[in-house]
């Protein structure tokens, strides 16, 4: 296979240059977005409620909106989801999933004649779904000047021929599965130079085009206690802590030929689970009558995460065999691996403008990464009281991208986990409208929000040309509620 030498040059410095990132940062990528998700109300609002409060979802993001309740409530959310995944004019994948996205118990306790003192000091039981990874994604480019054999024999720079005909090979700590794959699908051999130099075996002269599809499902949920306060009406208080559960699952299926008819399919299985717990603090001060400022914080979430991978690969064409074999394949064994993964530190500030027949609110919420770039989201949103009974909610967020255009997300040469495919989302846009009616014992509310996003797709990290794909989800809520 031809590969220019500017090409080579380029990828040679991104695997010494570059920071390689270790399981937990690759794992970030996945998992540093969150979902603008919650009730009707917080969807139709985006999510700006940090000043506002007296709402499960909006109590998540900052527990003084707790000490805004004055009486028991439960309350469930039913949410519909359509995810649909493309690369620019190519087919459109569609997954569909109905989801009950929180749940929610809430306990008033206090004297509403009070005006000064303790007024309100109140509890709530809540399970809330922090993001959905159900999605289906398929990319293909032609004419791509590096391999993943290129990929393959890049990792196994320093290893020795005989490193990867050995039995334990696959419980070296020293050696990556993905070298041991390309090995013995016959995609590299050494060079002239020696036995710990390798190459691809296809001809130089060669161009490659893939085709990769991603399947991918599972949640992020958080069960919380939360505890609020109401001082003379003025000060709201709030501290809560939270138990985050993780389950993931991705399917990763890489085909590529070459211009002479060589092939390679590598399949890719992985599962993942996490538990950890975070704090939150928050508090709303009402200076004025129609003025909330609000202030949250949520701690780093520790999560001790679990995953379970295996892969198999088979080529064809790649070289003959001493056997005169041109078809060769391996499966990797099933490894589980546990170690810790950092959900960011979050900050929000917000105020909000309160008015007879309506609101409206403000938010700014940062979210301070370990392994990648800070995440900072905007939003506003709106209410409006259509009648005493009925009411209409509007609004929009920004959440900033979390690495740069150029990013790369490269595995380590020893990594057990062969799937190199990621994506760099250039920030994601949401759009929200919910409709309710409010009554003296009931709430009913349908809201529906429209979520966009532009990627970056790599296959793989030396990729020279990322696949412009775009993401969008329509989702419609509906949220129930019981009040005394």
């Amino acid at each position: 296979m031809f590969v220019p030498s500017s090409v080579v040059k380029y990828c040679g410095l991104l695997l010494s240059l570059v920071w390689t990132l270790s399981l937990s940062a690759q794992d970030g990528q996945v998992f540093a977005e969150r979902d603008n998700i919650g009730t009707a109300r917080y969807v139709g609002m985006a999510g700006a409620m940090t000043a506002v409060g007296a709402d499960p979802s909006a109590v998540l993001d900052n527990p003084a909106g707790l000490g805004l309740y004055r009486r028991f409530e439960l309350l469930a959310t039913f949410s519909e989801n359509m995810d649909f995944v493309a690369q620019s004019g190519q087919e459109t994948y569609k997954r569909y999933r109905f989801t009950v996205p929180q749940l929610s118990a809430v306990f008033a306790f206090g004297a509403p004649e009070r005006s000064r003192g303790l007024v309100y000091s109140n509890l709530m039981f809540s399970y809330q779904r922090i993001k959905n990874f159900h999605r289906t994604s398929f990319s293909s480019l032609p004419q791509q000047a590096y391999s993943l054999s290129n990929v393959v024999a890049d990792k196994t720079q320093g290893l020795h021929f005989l490193d990867l005909c050995a039995d334990g090979r696959w419980d070296d700590e020293n050696i990556g599965w993905l070298s041991c794959l390309g090995f013995d699908a016959y995609m590299i051999d050494t060079t002239a130079n020696g036995a710990t130099e390798w190459k691809s075996t296809l001809s130089p002269i060669e161009s490659v085009k893939y085709a990769i599809s991603v399947d991918e499902s599972g949640s992020m949920d958080e069960y919380s206690l939360v505890w609020g306060s109401n001082i003379s009406n003025r000060w709201y208080i709030g501290i809560g802590m939270g138990l985050r559960t993780l389950s993931y699952s991705k399917a990763t299926r890489y085909e590529e030929r070459s211009q002479s008819g060589s092939s390679v399919t590598l399949n890719t299985y992985l599962s993942q689970s996490a538990l950890g717990v975070n704090g939150s603090f928050g508090v709303i001060y009402h200076p004025i009558r129609n003025l909330r400022l609000g202030l949250s914080f949520i701690t780093p979430t520790s999560l001790a995460m679990t995953t379970k991978t295996n892969a198999d690969i088979l080529s064809a064409n790649y070289a003959v065999d001493v056997e005169g074999n041109k078809t060769h394949g391996q499966q990797t064994p099933s490894i589980s691996l546990n170690y810790r993964l950092i959900n960011p530190l979050r900050t929000t500030v917000g105020a909000a403008a309160i008015f007879d027949r309506g609101l409206v609110s403000m938010e700014y919420d940062y979210a301070h990464q370990r392994d990648i770039d800070d995440i900072h989201t905007l939003k506003i949103g709106g209410e409006v009281v259509l009648h005493p009974v009925l009411f209409l909610n509007v609004g929009y967020a920004y959440e900033s991208t979390f690495q740069r255009t150029d990013y790369r997300c490269i595995l380590p040469e020893t990594s057990v986990r062969t799937d190199l495919d990621f994506r760099n989302v250039k920030g994601t846009h949401f759009v929200g409208a919910a409709f309710g009616y409010r009554g003296h014992y009931a709430t009913a509310q349908l809201g529906y929000q429209y979520r966009f996003q532009r990627q970056h797709f790599y296959a793989h990290e030396c990729q020279t040309k990322p696949a412009d794909m775009t993401a969008q989800t329509h989702r419609i809520v509906l949220t129930v509620a019981w009040h005394n």
